[in-house]
């Protein structure tokens, strides 16, 4: 059975189980990180460069499906005005395939707000309905493993380093938020079931709510 490299194909190897993570996936060695530019010819929609670190060949066309794709460039454009990055990566090690929007605070137009001491992520709806959708159509398209990947939104501000997932139902649809985002590459989670999607993230500590409202530019 084929697990690794270029030469696999989608039948290769049997579904994984519904987890976080996929099992296996078929991916190349650890490399740099590759960028393919893409033109929509769709006034609504943003420029994007779609970026691949660890996919292999085969699943690299899957990501870049036409179709899909085009359609995200349509939905993001709700919320960007500029060229956005979307990272997919496949951690081989850990076994972890995510799918991020990279970017800065400065680049949206779909604003979070802050809330109590806390950050309020409803506005960011668009986002995350756009990446659910993406990774629905390419799973749904060629490979059914692929919902399994980690989605959501990479903002970068400064030192700070923040990841936002999309939370709730398996797979999440992008209409709530994961209550356990990454700050400078940790999980950090706050308190509730872990299932269950919210729209506002807000910890006990004040200097992960003030990271977190860095991150968003609040």
């Amino acid at each position: 059975m084929c697990l690794f490299g270029s030469s696999c194909t989608a039948n290769d190897a049997s579904l994984a189980p519904e987890s976080d993570a996929p099992q296996v996936v078929p991916v190349a060695n650890p490399a740099p990180v590759s960028a393919v530019p893409v033109v929509v010819g769709n006034v609504d929609a943003v420029q994007l460069e779609m970026q691949f670190q660890g996919v292999s060949n085969l699943f690299r066309g899957f990501f870049l499906d036409q179709e899909v794709v085009s359609a995200l460039a349509v939905e993001l454009g709700a919320c960007f005005s500029e060229q956005t990055v979307v990272l997919v990566a496949f951690d081989q090690e850990k076994h972890l395939g995510t799918i991020t929007v990279q970017a800065e605070p400065h680049m949206l137009q779909c604003m979070a707000k802050r809330s109590g001491t806390g950050v309020d992520l409803s506005n960011l709806r668009p986002i995350g309905r756009a990446l659910g959708n993406y990774r629905d159509g390419v799973s749904g398209k060629y490979d059914l493993r692929l919902a399994s990947f980690h989605t959501g939104i990479t903002l970068i501000k400064g030192m700070n380093h923040c990841q936002f997932w999309l939370g709730g139902q398996y797979p999440p649809d992008g209409s709530a938020w994961s209550r356990c985002p990454s700050i400078s590459g940790n999980k950090t989670c706050t308190t509730g079931d872990k299932n269950v999607g919210v729209q506002v993230i807000q910890f006990e500590d004040e200097a992960s709510n003030n990271t977190l409202a860095a991150c968003l530019g609040l």
